[in-house]
């Protein structure tokens, strides 16, 4: 009796016990699979007080932000620095090197760690960004999408720089909106591509030219923004054994004129003037991390900028949210 009745009680409980198991294991499997293929983005934003000791005379304090990003697949820290309220039109002079004290430290410094941006209104007094205190702006810190906006409250008008970053991508993205003023919108960026450290041979290259440096000699180039909506930053002597070429695409709608500009053959300038209607710039900020030829990052700034258009309009656009 007993030899008839063990499989028949014990089959039944062992297939209640398995086939939950199985389903369990199922389920794991596939929130493993979602969690993998779901990407969140994060910022955390640092703010801190400090003193600027000038030649071991002068103390002045001011105001350092520390940005910290990672996408996912990409860790960018930006920083920001300068002095507070009327101190601010100091900034280039005493504390930012000449530049809007907006800048990279990583990756790396090659998108310019001083000021990697700047703007103004043409021909507007008071509208320098460099002269005036920025106010964080907190958009969002974490999910499909991240942002801050730096705020400019000027005599001469008000500039906001925002920067986003997607899930899953490597690039950030940029707006610069300008209003209350009647000069056309002026947006610089500079960078060093692939560092610092010599000897150079900089170049720029875009989809139908290839610019090079004149030595030591300040050369200034107008770019045909409608032809070629990106732009890459090289250096010959450096690409491939390096990392950190530079990039950048933009919504070539709202600018009118680009200039590009060697100085010496260190530093690459690159100028946008919006169009005289025109509220908004928007570009896409590119650094290969990647060790490349300046060919193979020429292409692939090619292939982004097929998709430019579409991933500024999801990186920048709708923003409901502004948490001070």
């Amino acid at each position: 009796m007993p030899k008839i009745t063990t499989p028949f009680i014990l089959l039944p409980v062992l297939a209640m016990v398995l086939l939950p198991s199985g389903i369990a294991a199922d389920e794991t499997l596939e929130q493993l699979k979602r969690a993998a293929s779901s990407v969140s983005a994060t910022l955390n934003v640092e703010e801190a007080g400090k003193t600027l000791n000038k030649d071991n005379a002068l103390e002045m304090e001011y105001l350092e932000y520390i940005f910290t990003i990672d996408t996912g697949t990409r860790f960018y820290k930006l920083i920001y620095r300068t002095f507070p309220d009327e101190n601010a039109a100091e900034n280039p002079d005493l504390l930012t090197d000449g530049g809007s004290g907006y800048g990279m430290l990583e990756p790396n410094k090659n998108w310019y760690w001083q000021g990697f941006i700047t703007a103004f209104f043409k021909g507007v007094a008071g509208s320098d960004i460099r002269r005036h205190q920025g106010r964080v702006r907190i958009l969002e810190t974490d999910g499909n999408r991240i942002g801050f906006d730096l705020v400019y409250e000027m005599p001469g008008g008000i500039i906001v720089i925002r920067t986003t970053a997607l899930a899953g991508r490597d690039e950030l993205f940029v707006s610069v909106m300008g209003s209350g003023a009647g000069g056309e919108l002026e947006v610089s960026f500079r960078g060093y591509p692939l560092g610092f450290d010599g000897p150079f041979d900089r170049w720029i290259h875009t989809a139908s030219e290839d610019i090079r440096n004149r030595g030591t000699e300040n050369a200034a180039f107008p770019l045909e923004g409608a032809a070629d909506p990106w732009v890459l930053l090289t250096d010959h002597g450096l690409a491939g054994s390096s990392s950190g070429q530079l990039g950048l695409a933009w919504a070539k709608e709202a600018v009118k004129h680009i200039t590009v500009t060697h100085s010496g053959n260190y530093g690459i300038d690159l100028t946008f003037i919006g169009e005289d209607d025109a509220q908004e710039q928007r570009f896409v900020v590119v650094n290969f991390v990647d060790e490349m030829t300046w060919q193979e990052a020429r292409e692939r700034m090619s292939e982004l900028s097929q998709a430019a258009p579409t991933l500024m309009e999801r990186a920048l656009s709708h923003w409901e949210s502004q948490k001070d």
